[in-house]
């Protein structure tokens, strides 16, 4: 009896009471620590659940400096994928094979154990043990995910997620709403679990964490059947600890740790003036890991433009300006510059480069710009989901009551390529490609002295001369994020270029480095600008010609433009007496209509009012100041009579019309060049200019003697 009661107690009893201790033990640790809420981790890749419409067998220890003990281990029978014991080993070896763990690291097949019965110590080591011996992608390096978002140790190491101080845990702090405020009784910076648990996260119906940004009614995406991303109701997708952007926004809002307030930024949006809608519950739950590059579900992450295990910037100590500071770095993009700009999609890495700002922009402001703008720039009319483009609507203009409607939104990488024929519509020629555009993708066709003069200041050019301005605005280039910025980049005080991720050689190192939140977040003005620009169309006729600025300084409301552009000749009648070194738009001499309506025309133009108190602006002749290639109220050409040629230096410079300019003689407004003179056949204002002649210095000039 003695001898059967020792056999039960020693191997029943004691084992049982063991197991119960352990499993006490592992249950306050997952309960506590890791927050493996109602069976979510059989639903996680680590449990072998069906993520982002991909099944996956579970985390399995058999890769890797663990395969030769996984397969000898015969005796201990081998551990099926997704089970605890892959990362939690109650008997600290393969059935007696494997080493007995010891302090180590990942690389060491003996690293372990700590506080959690694993395999390595507490820090990134016990998840790089696995996942540093798993790549998905023989084109990369080892680490890197079935989606390549994470991209392995060496590229997470250089990222401002682990480099900086401030990267911890979101939960650390009195009434916080997260599941977890403590995972290891430590501030953990850098560590996988500031952001991921590796259980999984699943949420009660009515008790959601961090409500405000679950994807719930209308749009129901936290539903396994609305969402790719959730493979059981309410799983908090990939692993993460909050719903989209709210674990981003909890770091960085004006609490910290974080050192910008992006929250606050992109809250702007709903507080009266424009931004990316990331905080748009109706939009929430859209994004999955596994989404193409052109998207076809309208929706804006934190993750569609950052990919947080690459980034680099504040914190991470790399330099503004350099291949170190990448706020983009690790993200896919829209492959745009002087080698390629057909649109192909491009995953991180494979062009041997992080991609440029304005190729991140491509993703959804290229060819699926109609799949997504129902969200349109402030003032167009809306789009509609589904690629499907309407007839009528405005590119931001403010009134809807103009003739030859314009798009309201349109193809950027078609606008900034270099190479797009701009066909018929715009003259005879359909052979002509893009004859004037901003220089986003590559250098602009404008290498003018004059230009050069106005971009002198903001650039820091020399402009010597015009060979001087050919090279330099030949190697010029600038970026979407020049004039789509925070407000606080704005104003009459910070001039130039502000954007600094991953700068081109013909991009210019920004002036202003500090002083506020930098990028397309959220802005106080429309269209997430940087200041003020106006897109009002006046529809009086003009009044009072020759001007009522008397030859001094004139209020412009379009404060963007002279971010860049001096505005000297635009608010001057002659600048410095030598007006004509500053603008091609320019006049030496009095014409029929008299009264100060010479020298610089740019100047005249915005002094005037009309009969509705609407000023001109830069808007009703630089419509879409983008490129020209959008331009379906102007038309160009050369010669006397419309409409064939060209002009001979093939640059339109960034002339289009807006949808209140009328056709005088021809079918559209028309801008041509005939015997030297620059043209503009059109009514404006309910004034003829059929008539009107000019002549720059750089093309012959001064002089425009047969101006109206």
């Amino acid at each position: 009896m003695r001898s059967s009661f020792r056999r039960i107690f020693f191997f029943v009893i004691v084992p049982a009471i063991l197991l119960g201790f352990l499993y006490v033990f592992t249950s306050t640790i997952i309960d506590d620590r890791a927050e493996a809420t109602n069976d979510a981790f059989r639903y996680t890749k680590h449990g072998g659940g069906t993520v982002d419409g991909m099944p996956f067998s579970g985390v399995d220890r058999g890769v890797n400096p663990d395969y030769i003990y996984y397969n000898d281990a015969s005796e201990a029978g081998q551990y099926a994928a997704g089970e605890c014991t892959m990362c939690h080993e109650p008997h600290a070896s393969f059935g007696g094979v494997e080493p007995e763990p010891s302090a180590g690291t990942f690389q060491d097949p003996d690293g372990g154990p700590n506080p959690y019965l694993g395999l390595a110590g507490a820090d990134q080591n016990f998840c790089w043990y696995c996942h540093e011996n798993i790549n998905f992608d023989p084109l990369y390096w080892g680490g890197t995910g079935f989606w390549k978002f994470y991209q392995g140790q060496a590229v997470y190491e250089a990222s401002s997620h682990f480099i900086s101080n401030n990267m911890k845990s979101p939960g650390y702090g009195a009434s916080q709403p997260w599941p977890r405020t403590d995972r290891t009784s430590n501030i953990l910076s850098g560590h996988c679990l500031n952001c991921h648990t590796p259980h999984g996260i699943m949420e009660n119906q009515g008790s959601e964490y961090d409500t405000t940004a679950v994807p719930t009614s209308p749009t129901n995406y936290h539903l396994a059947a609305n969402n790719a991303s959730v493979s059981q109701d309410y799983l908090i997708p990939r692993q993460l600890i909050a719903w989209e952007e709210a674990l981003c926004q909890n770091c960085h809002d004006a609490d910290g740790p974080a050192t910008t307030n992006i929250k606050d930024a992109l809250a702007k949006r709903y507080s009266g003036g424009s931004g990316h809608p990331v905080q748009d519950t109706t939009l929430a739950g859209r994004h999955v890991a596994s989404e193409g590059v052109l998207n076809t579900s309208d929706h804006v992450e934190c993750y569609d433009c950052h990919n947080p295990h690459a980034a680099t910037g504040d914190g991470s100590g790399g330099t503004i300006g350099t291949s170190d500071f990448n706020r983009l770095a690790g993200q896919n993009f829209i492959q745009c510059d002087s080698t390629d700009c057909s649109g192909i999609e491009t995953s991180p890495g494979s062009l041997g480069r992080d991609p440029n700002v304005h190729e991140v922009c491509l993703r959804c402001h290229g060819d699926s710009y109609d799949c997504l703008m129902s969200y349109t720039a402030y003032g167009a009319s809306a789009g509609t989901e589904g690629c499907t483009p309407l007839p009528n609507r405005y590119r931001g203009n403010e009134n809807t009551s103009g003739i030859n409607l314009q798009l309201g939104n349109s193809n950027k990488r078609v606008e900034f390529n270099p190479d797009t024929i701009i066909g018929t519509a715009h003259g005879a020629d359909a052979s002509k490609v893009n004859s004037g555009y901003h220089p986003v993708a590559v250098p602009g066709r404008n290498t003018s002295i004059q230009l050069c003069n106005q971009l002198k200041d903001a650039f820091s050019l020399s402009c010597i001369n015009q060979a001087t301005a050919d090279i330099e605005l030949g190697n010029l280039t600038i970026n979407c994020t020049d004039c789509h910025n925070d407000n606080s980049m704005g104003g009459d005080t910070i001039m130039g270029p502000i954007t600094q991720s991953n700068l081109r050689t013909t991009d210019v190192y920004p002036v202003n480095t500090t002083g506020g939140v930098v990028g397309p977040h959220g802005s106080e003005y429309p269209r997430i600008l940087r200041t003020d620009y106006s897109t009002v169309m006046g529809t009086g006729s003009c009044s009072g010609m020759g001007g009522h600025g008397g030859g001094g300084t004139i209020s412009v409301t379009d404060r963007l433009c002279f971010r860049c552009h001096d505005n000297g000749p635009f608010t001057y009648t002659d600048y410095n007496n030598e007006g004509e070194n500053w603008t091609n738009f320019w006049a030496s001499s009095g014409g029929m209509m008299g009264n100060n309506w010479g020298n610089s025309l740019h100047y005249y133009h915005l002094s005037q009012g009309t009969s509705d108190n609407i000023p001109i602006t830069c808007h009703e002749c630089h419509n879409n100041v983008h490129s020209n290639v959008e331009a379906p109220n102007t038309q160009f050409y050369s010669g006397a009579s419309c409409c064939s040629g060209w002009p001979s230096d093939g640059n339109t410079h960034l002339l289009n019309f807006g949808p209140t300019v009328t056709a005088s003689s021809y079918s559209k407004p028309a801008w041509f060049v005939s015997s030297g003179d620059f043209r503009c056949n059109m009514r404006c204002h309910g004034k003829t200019m059929s008539s009107c002649t000019y002549r720059g210095k750089y093309d012959g000039g001064p002089g425009g003697g047969g101006w109206c």
